[in-house]
C-alpha cells in the first residue's frame, strides 16, 4: 500500500496524523489518499514526479473522504472525479447512499474517523471541566461557547476570537488537553452556510435526494434561504478524539444523530438539547464519577474498534 499525504492545509488537521504508512507492508498493492483530495487542487496536493504519477494512475486508488457533505458548498462536486477511484471511504453515510444508488455501484463506504493508536491517551488528572476544539465560524456556535465561561473551560482553535484559550496548538497538545478535560463538547453538524455556498449546492444536481440535505432550501423555493433551521450532518473527528482521551463526549442532539452509528447514547456518550448546555454541564459535574464510567466505556470501544489499525484490518487488508 502506497500512502499519499497532502502537502497543504492547516498544521493541526487531524488527517495529517493518521499515519497509514505504518501499515503499508500489511496491505496489498494499491494507493490510498489519506485526505485532502478536492476538485480545485486534486493531484497538486501531493508530492510526486510525473513518472510517479503514471505509476499511481495504473493502480487501484482508494480515497479517504473526510469533508462530505461540506464539499458541495464550495462547488467541489466529487462525482466529477469519483471515477478515478476504486473505493471511496466517506464519513457521510447519506452521501454514500445517494451516490451509490445514483450510479448503481457500491464504490462508497461510510466510515468513522480513525485515531492512530499512538494518540490513545492515558488517564490523567481532570483539571478542565469542559473543552471544545475547532474553527469558530458560526454565531450560533460562538454564543454557545460563551456559556463555557461559567466553568473551568478550554477552547482550542485557529480562529482569532477572545473565547479561545489555546490558539493553534499542536495535534499532540490538543489530545493531551482533551485527556485533562472531564467533558468534550461536540456538534456533528455544519451550521447554516452562507447563502452563496447554498447556491453552490444548487448546482450539484439532484442534491435533494441526499438525506444530508433535507433541511437545505430548494432552488425553486428561494425564500427558504431565510429559514433559521438550516444545517446538515458532518461526523467530527473530535468525537473519536474525545473517546480516545477518556473525556466524556457531550454531543448536541440533532435530527441526524450520526454519532449513534458508533457510540451508544447514555452508555458511551451523553446528549444535550440546544439551549440546555449550561444546565447539562452543571448536572454532569455534580455527578462526575457516574459520567466518568460512560467516558471509560467510550474509550474501550474506541481503542478496540476505531483506531487506524482497526481500520486497516476492517477495510484495507482485503483490497488487492
Amino acid at each position: 500500500m502506497q500512502v499519499l499525504y497532502r502537502n497543504k492545509g492547516y498544521a493541526q488537521d487531524p488527517t495529517r496524523y493518521l499515519h497509514f504508512g505504518d501499515y503499508s507492508s500489511e496491505c496489498g498493492d494499491f494507493v490510498i489518499i489519506q485526505g485532502g483530495f478536492g476538485r480545485h487542487t486534486p493531484w497538486s496536493n501531493y508530492n510526486f514526479s510525473p513518472a510517479d504519477f503514471e505509476k499511481i494512475k495504473s493502480k487501484k486508488i482508494v480515497r479517504l473522504e473526510f469533508e462530505e457533505p461540506n464539499k458541495f458548498f464550495i462547488a467541489d462536486y466529487p462525482q466529477v472525479y469519483d471515477r478515478e477511484f476504486y473505493k471511496i471511504f466517506t464519513i457521510c453515510p447519506y452521501t454514500a447512499e445517494w451516490l451509490n444508488k445514483k450510479y448503481g455501484q457500491q464504490k462508497r463506504i461510510p466510515i468513522y474517523f480513525p485515531i492512530h493508536e499512538k494518540y490513545l491517551q492515558p488517564k490523567r488528572k481532570k483539571a478542565i471541566d469542559i473543552i471544545y476544539s475547532g474553527h469558530i465560524y458560526s454565531k450560533t456556535l460562538r454564543n454557545e461557547l460563551l456559556e463555557l465561561r461559567k466553568f473551568h473551560y478550554a477552547v482550542i482553535s485557529n480562529s482569532n476570537d477572545t473565547i479561545v484559550t489555546h490558539k493553534s496548538v499542536s495535534y499532540e497538545e490538543k489530545m493531551r488537553l482533551y485527556s485533562h478535560s472531564k467533558i468534550t463538547l461536540v456538534h456533528n453538524i455544519i451550521f447554516k452556510p452562507y447563502i452563496h455556498r447554498i447556491i453552490n449546492l444548487w448546482f450539484a444536481g439532484d442534491f435533494w435526494n441526499n438525506k444530508a440535505f433535507k433541511f437545505m432550501p430548494r432552488p425553486w423555493k428561494p425564500w427558504e434561504l431565510f429559514k433559521k433551521n438550516i444545517y446538515m450532518p458532518q461526523l467530527k473527528s473530535r468525537v473519536f478524539e474525545a473517546a480516545a482521551s477518556h473525556s466524556l463526549i457531550l454531543c448536541q442532539k440533532d435530527d441526524f444523530n450520526v454519532i449513534e452509528r458508533y457510540f451508544k447514547p447514555g452508555k458511551e456518550f451523553v446528549y444535550f438539547e440546544s439551549g440546555s448546555l449550561e444546565q447539562t454541564v452543571t448536572q454532569i459535574l455534580k455527578n462526575y464519577p457516574k459520567y466518568a464510567k460512560i467516558a471509560e466505556r467510550a474509550y474501550q470501544r474506541a481503542a478496540k474498534n476505531y483506531t487506524v489499525k482497526a481500520f486497516v484490518n476492517t477495510y484495507l487488508k482485503n483490497i488487492r
